[in-house]
């Protein structure tokens, strides 16, 4: 059975962009930008370095970097537009 659920928050499509950098070290870092519109305060979690693969009954099942760090980053952010 399918129920309704209201959204309270909705990501531009056309303001999302990455951008990759390169610091002194040769250190690679990805930037995420976006417009947030949010009706409530909430989290966002960006998970980089993560690969997706299927099992044999077609099932994804996830694989995290295992020599990354910091690949999970977290932002609190508050209700409102922009």
């Amino acid at each position: 059975m399918n129920k309704n659920f209201f959204l309270k928050a909705y990501i531009e499509r056309n303001s999302f962009e990455t951008l990759v950098s390169t610091n002194s070290r040769g250190d690679s870092f990805l930037t995420i930008n976006f417009k947030l519109d949010a009706l409530v305060g909430g989290t966002i979690r960006f998970n980089t370095c993560v690969t997706q693969q299927k099992n044999a009954n077609n099932v994804p099942i996830m694989f995290y970097c295992p020599n990354g760090t910091d690949f999970a980053q977290q932002f609190q952010f508050n209700p409102g537009q922009n």
